[in-house]
C-alpha cells in the first residue's frame, strides 16, 4: 500500500523494470474482430510501429463499427539492412491488430505524391491518418507533405486525422479515450516490433504518453479552465476533412470522445 508519494514514483520504477523483463511473443492471437461494411481507413505510417503508436482511434472504429483499417508503410526506415526483418515484424503487428496490409508490401516505400495518390484511389477511404506537419522527425513531417500533395492528385473525399507522435501538435481539436484493451493491443502489437524495442522499450512508456494526453487534451481541446473528464488514457487528433479540391474545418469546437460514446457518431456528424 502506498503512503507517500515516493511509494507512488517508486511503483512506476518498479512496474517500467518489470515490464522490460516481459518478452515479446510472436505467437500472441490477434482479438477476435467482427467483419462488417464498416468504413475503409488508411493509415499512412511513417515508419513500421506507427500503425499501433497513433492508431488507437482506428482501433476503436474498428471494433465499434467494423471499419476496415489498411496500413500503409511509407517507408521501412533509413537502415536498408533492416528493412526485411522490420516488414515481418509489421506483418506480426498488423496480424495481432487485425489491420490489413496492401499487396505486395513495397520495401521500397511510397515516398512520391503520386504513390500516395494510387493507394487513395484504389481504397477510396472515408478516413486516413497521417502525421501533423509539425511531428519533429524528418520523416513523420516528410510523410505530411506527401499525403498533402497527393490529396489533389486523388481527388478523394476523406476525413483527415492528423496524429502526433515525436512532437505535440498546436491545434488538436480531438481527444478519443482508450480504454484499456485497446492500450493493451497497442503496446502488445508494439513489442512485436523486436528490434526497435530492443534498443528503446518505447512501448513500456506508452501509458504515461496518453496519461499526460489527458492533463494537455482537457486545456488544450477542451477549453482552458474547463472540466476534466473522468478519463485515464487518450490520444489527440486534429480532423479536418478534404472536399471540393480542399481541406476544410468539420468541428466549430474541440471534441472529446470517452469510452462510452460511439466513434461512428463522428463519422455520422462530420462525412
Amino acid at each position: 500500500m502506498m503512503k507517500t508519494y515516493r511509494d507512488y514514483i517508486s511503483a512506476y520504477r518498479r512496474i517500467f523494470e518489470e515490464g522490460k523483463s516481459t518478452a515479446p511473443s510472436m505467437e500472441v492471437t490477434a482479438p477476435a474482430v467482427v467483419a462488417g461494411d464498416g468504413p475503409v481507413i488508411l493509415i499512412f505510417s511513417p515508419h513500421p510501429d506507427d500503425e499501433c503508436a497513433s492508431g488507437g482511434m482506428a482501433l476503436r472504429l474498428q471494433r465499434e463499427v467494423g471499419a476496415r483499417v489498411v496500413n500503409i508503410p511509407v517507408t521501412f526506415g533509413s537502415n536498408s539492412e533492416r528493412r526485411a526483418a522490420r516488414c515481418e515484424e509489421l506483418k506480426a503487428s498488423c496480424k495481432h491488430l487485425s489491420f490489413e496490409l496492401p499487396e505486395p508490401v513495397d520495401l521500397d516505400g511510397l515516398e512520391t505524391p503520386e504513390k500516395i495518390a494510387e493507394m487513395l484511389r484504389v481504397y477510396r477511404p472515408q478516413m486516413i491518418f497521417f502525421p501533423h506537419a509539425e511531428d519533429w522527425n524528418g520523416t513523420h513531417e516528410r510523410v505530411h507533405r506527401l499525403v498533402m500533395d497527393a490529396l489533389p492528385l486523388a481527388d478523394v473525399p476523406c476525413l483527415l486525422v492528423q496524429t502526433e507522435v515525436w512532437r505535440a501538435m498546436k491545434n488538436p481539436n480531438l481527444m478519443v479515450e482508450l480504454s484499456e484493451d485497446i492500450l493493451t493491443a497497442q503496446i502488445e502489437s508494439m513489442s512485436l516490433h523486436v528490434g526497435e524495442v530492443a534498443r528503446n522499450p518505447y512501448h513500456l512508456s506508452l501509458p504515461i504518453r496518453v496519461m499526460d494526453n489527458v492533463r494537455r487534451g482537457c486545456e488544450v481541446v477542451l477549453g482552458q479552465g474547463g472540466e476534466t473528464p473522468d478519463c485515464m488514457f487518450a490520444l489527440l487528433y486534429h480532423i479536418s476533412k478534404w472536399a471540393d479540391g480542399a481541406q476544410q474545418d468539420v468541428l466549430s469546437e474541440g471534441r472529446y470522445f470517452s469510452v462510452q460514446d460511439g466513434l461512428g457518431e463522428l463519422l455520422k456528424e462530420t462525412f
